[in-house]
């Protein structure tokens, strides 16, 4: 008789390998590189296949649910969870209610909103698995319309259950507008105080996460043009204070953040643009980015996750082929190994094969492939990529045992 998954409260029999684990070769040689284990400070993950954090916009907007995760979050990371993918970044919850992107985002600024996350991590790991949470705060790109309606990327008053028309709820590193003409309003400039409520509101967060949820790790966004980026960026920070300036000022608010949040056992990882893909004088290069990336490392930042673009309306159109950022993580990854140090770097963006997934890690171009749309389509995702590079990995006990899979 099979034994009982642990951790939840109904049964699943107990997976005989960690989700993702490599059973073996269908060919007798070793697994390819991106079948092979990595530690991130204390957690291991057999694979180095990782699902990116992605908005799902499928909460209550309002009620004693408001913000909270529900069945619909089970399913989704769950069919993922059981068909291979043993690392999971789940989607960007705000650390205040009012740093959230659209009505319908999620938040943790409550403990209650943190136990809606349980039954979620909760499965996660009776398979395996390992999960975090990416804590992110929207900045002057808060309250707007969710990506999926027609007006997506235009601001929203209370009329629609959004909180532009209060401006003193958006608040950014200087009172500069992501895009009038969209409807964005003026962002309130953040005083030193405000600076300091929103670290601790990381922290509190944070805390909810691993405590109450039980996530593994957390994710700072700080990336694609909120709140953050806005500090790091010369482009959205005119500030005078020890916030604005020289490019270390700009750091500091990313970097208290990350003092705030770090602990000796569970890993932090920081999503930045490395290119913001911007005609502004102001803009922020790769230069800048290897200068934070020490910065992240001498911090504790264990993972750095390579995206870009996002902090101007007019940015820059490029193209799109294949693992687009590939090039931006090699960068950072070589001056990781030119500098020694410990930081791993992972990229993101169209890798939309196994041979390509396999590829950058195989030369280095990064430690981790996070990738995003594909496992909306192929929630077996990783275990498809396993099986076109001659590996048989675990998979749910349910799933895999009619497959063959033991």
């Amino acid at each position: 008789m099979a034994n009982p998954s642990p951790g939840i409260p109904y049964f699943v029999p107990a997976a005989l390998h960690p989700t993702g684990t490599v059973i073996s070769t269908l060919d007798g040689t070793e697994a390819p590189p991106l079948f092979t284990p990595l530690k991130i400070k204390g957690m291991t993950v057999p694979n180095r296949i990782a699902m990116s954090p992605m908005v799902m916009y499928a909460t209550d907007k309002e009620g004693p649910n408001k913000a909270t995760p529900n069945l619909y979050h089970l399913i989704h990371y769950g069919s993922v969870v059981e068909r291979g993918c043993s690392l999971i970044v789940a989607e960007a919850v705000a650390v205040t209610e009012d740093g959230r992107c659209s009505p319908e985002e999620l938040a943790l600024e409550t403990d209650s909103q943190a136990l809606g996350w349980k039954p979620v991590v909760d499965f996660v790991h009776s398979q395996g698995g390992k999960i975090g949470v990416q804590l992110s705060h929207g900045g002057r790109k808060s309250s707007t319309w969710a990506l999926h309606t027609s007006k997506a990327l235009t601001a929203i008053g209370k009329e629609a259950g959004g909180w532009a028309d209060q401006p003193e709820k958006i608040i950014s590193a200087s009172a500069i507008s992501y895009s009038e003409q969209d409807g964005y309003p003026v962002p309130r400039e953040m005083t030193k105080e405000d600076i300091k409520d929103v670290v601790k509101k990381y922290k509190e967060a944070r805390d909810r996460a691993i405590e109450i949820a039980g996530f593994d790790f957390v994710e700072i966004q700080a990336a694609h043009g909120y709140l953050v980026n806005c500090f790091l960026s010369a482009a959205s920070n005119k500030r005078t204070d020890e916030y604005g300036g020289p490019l270390q000022n700009r750091m500091r608010f990313l970097l208290e953040i990350c003092d705030a949040v770090k602990d000796n056992e569970h890993p932090l990882f920081v999503r930045i643009s490395a290119e913001e893909w911007s005609n502004n004088p102001d803009a922020w290069h790769m230069n800048d980015t290897l200068s934070l990336v020490e910065a992240l490392d001498k911090h504790g930042v264990d993972l750095v996750d390579v995206s870009s673009g996002g902090i101007d309306s007019n940015q820059i159109k490029i193209a799109h082929p294949p693992g687009y950022h590939v090039p931006l993580a090699r960068a950072v990854k070589h001056y990781v190994k030119e500098k020694s140090l410990k930081i791993l770097v992972s990229t993101v963006g169209r890798i939309n094969s196994a041979w390509l997934a396999n590829d950058i890690i195989t030369n280095e171009d990064a430690d981790v492939v996070f990738i995003g749309s594909p496992f909306l389509k192929k929630p077996s995702l990783v275990w498809e990529w396993a099986e076109e590079l001659n590996v048989k990995v675990a998979v749910s006990r349910p799933i895999g045992w009619p497959l063959g899979i033991v």
